[in-house]
C-alpha cells in the first residue's frame, strides 16, 4: 500500500492561516514575510519529510522509492519562484516599478514624483504627530516657531495620468491648532490601485514634542527637548541629541539606534525590550543584537535571542537572556551592581583594573575562568562550575548561564565616577 505524507495537508493549513490572517488584519505586512522567510518553508517541508522517513523506518514499515514525488517537485520549483518574485520585488529600487500593492510589494506600476511644501506658524512647544503613512521621514528641531515640511510624494500607477489624478486628490495635511499638530495624508479613493509614499523632511520648533506611527520606511528625529515616541513597523529608527524621555515600540526591520539622549530610552521590540536611564554615547539595535557604549543606568535587558556587547556602562545593570552572548566592558569605578542571566550563551565581563566587587557566578554546562584574584575559587561539581567570593567592598555581580562558558578578566584601570551617582543609580533600581 502506498504511503501518504502529512506534509501537503500541512502545507495546505499553512497558506489558509496566512490567509486568513491577511483578511483579519488588512496592514499585516505579509508580503514582507513571505519576501525574507521562503526558504524556511522549504527546510521544514524537507524534515518533515525526513522525520517521517525515519518514523516508518523504525517501525519496519516499506519506505517509498522516492522521498519526494514529483508533484511535491513541481510545488518546489513553484514555491522558489514565488518566494524568489517576492524577494526581487520588495527589494527593486524607486526607479522599477509597480506595483499591485500587496503590504510592501507593488507588482507592474510605475513611480512618479511630485513635489512637497507646506508651512505652519505654532508654539514654541508644540506635540507634533506624524500619523499612520508610508513613507521615509526626518525630523529635525529648529530655533524657528514653525513647522515646515518638504520632500517628495511617490506615486504607484499604472501611467502618469491615473498618477496625476491621485496626486490631486492628495496631500500632505498639517492640521491642529498651535499646541497640538497633526501630518497626515490625505488622500481620495482612487477607481485605479494606486500606492502613495513620502521622502519628507519636516522641521519643527526645538522645543516640540514628537509622536511618530509608522506604517513602513525610516523614521529620524534629531534635536528636539520634548518627548520622543515612535511606534509601529517599518525599517530604520534613528533618535538623536534628544533632551526628552524616548519611547519606540514595534516591528522594525532595519537598526534602532540612540544617540546623545539626556532622558529614559525604552524599547520594546519584537525580539529585545530595553530600559535605560540616559545615553550620552551611543545604542543600537540590529538584526536583533545591540551594542552600546557610554551608556548610564540602572539598565533593564530582555531578549529572547541576540548578542549584546556593553562599553563603558555605569550603575546598575539586569540582563536576562534566553539566547545569546554577553560581553560586558563597565566604563569607571566604582562599579555598580549586575544580574546577568542567560539560558544559553557564553558570559564574558572584563572589569577594570582595581574594581571591587563580591560576585555569585554557575553554569549548569561550561567552563569558570577568572584572571582577576587568587581569593576566588572555581568549585566545579560534575558538569556544575560555580565560583564566589569577594575582591575588596563592593556591590554583587550576579551571574548565571545554564549552558555557557562564563569569563571574568581584567581590564584596563577606570576612572572613578562619584559614589552618589551609584547610590542614585542603584534606589532607582529598587524604586522600580
Amino acid at each position: 500500500m502506498r504511503r501518504r505524507s502529512i506534509v501537503a495537508p500541512i502545507l495546505l493549513i499553512g497558506i489558509g492561516a496566512l490567509l486568513l490572517a491577511r483578511n483579519l488584519y488588512p496592514d499585516l505586512a505579509l508580503s514582507d514575510y513571505i519576501a525574507s522567510y521562503w526558504p524556511y518553508v522549504l527546510i521544514g517541508w524537507g524534515a518533515l519529510r525526513l522525520a517521517e522517513i525515519v518514523i516508518w523506518a523504525a517501525n519496519g514499515k516499506p519506505l517509498p522509492v522516492r522521498g519526494v514525488g514529483g508533484g511535491e517537485w513541481v510545488l518546489v520549483v513553484f514555491l522558489i519562484i514565488l518566494g524568489t518574485g517576492f524577494h526581487a520585488a520588495r527589494n527593486l529600487p524607486q526607479g522599477w516599478g509597480v506595483r499591485i500593492p500587496w503590504g510592501n510589494v507593488d507588482i507592474f506600476n510605475e513611480h512618479y514624483e511630485y513635489p512637497v511644501n507646506v508651512d505652519r506658524a505654532v508654539s514654541k512647544t508644540p506635540h507634533v504627530t506624524i500619523d499612520d503613512f508610508r513613507g521615509d521621514v526626518t525630523i529635525t528641531g529648529s530655533t524657528a516657531d514653525a513647522i515646515h515640511v518638504v520632500g517628495r510624494k511617490t506615486i504607484g500607477a499604472v501611467d502618469k495620468k491615473f498618477a496625476d489624478e491621485a496626486s490631486g486628490a492628495s496631500n500632505y495635511e498639517v492640521s491642529g491648532d498651535d499646541k497640538n499638530v497633526t501630518i497626515r495624508l490625505t488622500a481620495a479613493e482612487s477607481p485605479r490601485p494606486v500606492r502613495i509614499s513620502g521622502t519628507l523632511e519636516i522641521s519643527v520648533p526645538k522645543g516640540a514634542s514628537v509622536t511618530a506611527r509608522r506604517r513602513d520606511g525610516n523614521v529620524k528625529i534629531t534635536g528636539v527637548d520634548g518627548l520622543v515616541e515612535v511606534s509601529g513597523r517599518g525599517s530604520d529608527v534613528s533618535v538623536e541629541d534628544i533632551a526628552g524621555q524616548v519611547s519606540v515600540e514595534g516591528t522594525f526591520t532595519g537598526s534602532v539606534r540612540a544617540r546623545n539622549v539626556s532622558n529614559t530610552v525604552t524599547f520594546k521590540g519584537r525580539n529585545t525590550q530595553f530600559a535605560v536611564e540616559k545615553i550620552p554615547g551611543d545604542l543600537t539595535v540590529d538584526s536583533g543584537d545591540l551594542t552600546a557604549t557610554d551608556v548610564v543606568g540602572p539598565m533593564n535587558i530582555t531578549s529572547r535571542s541576540a548578542d549584546l556587547r556593553l562599553t563603558g556602562f555605569t550603575n546598575s545593570l539586569d540582563v536576562t537572556l534566553e539566547r545569546g552572548d554577553l560581553h560586558l566592558e563597565p566604563g569607571k569605578l566604582p562599579l555598580g551592581p549586575m544580574h546577568l542571566r542567560a539560558r544559553s550563551g557564553d558570559i564574558r565581563l572584563e572589569l577594570p583594573e582595581g574594581a571591587q566587587f563580591s560576585i555569585n557566578a554557575s553554569t549548569n554546562s561550561g567552563d569558570i575562568s577568572n584572571s582577576f584574584s587568587n581569593t576566588l575559587k572555581v568549585n566545579t561539581r560534575g558538569a556544575q562550575q560555580t565560583l564566589r567570593g569577594s575582591v575588596g567592598s563592593g556591590p554583587l555581580i550576579d551571574i548565571e548561564t545554564r549552558r555557557g562558558d562564563i569569563s571574568i578578566t581584567k581590564g584596563l584601570t577606570a576612572p572613578d565616577v562619584p559614589k552618589d551617582a551609584v547610590q542614585k543609580g542603584v534606589l532607582q533600581k529598587i524604586e522600580q
